[in-house]
């Protein structure tokens, strides 16, 4: 697995994971269960994380396009 494929993996778990966190939060709220409440923070948390690793992969995915025959 090279950058770029790296980087394609993980960009849209960041986007994915707090739309999921937030209807566990929805559901923990309307049936009053803590623990779909706590697995929603999970879920934010882990956003926040993978959110860092596409940022920072991006670059080097970035440079690994460049050097591609045809890419301008």
């Amino acid at each position: 697995m090279n950058e770029a494929h790296l980087h394609l993996a993980i960009n849209h778990f960041p986007i994915i994971l707090p739309i999921v966190g937030l209807l566990l939060l929805v559901a923990g709220g309307v049936l009053k269960a803590g623990i779909l409440k706590r697995a929603a923070y999970v879920f934010y948390i882990l956003a926040a994380l993978l959110t860092l690793a596409a940022y920072s992969s991006g670059e080097a995915a970035e440079h690994f396009i460049e050097d591609l025959p045809g890419i301008e």
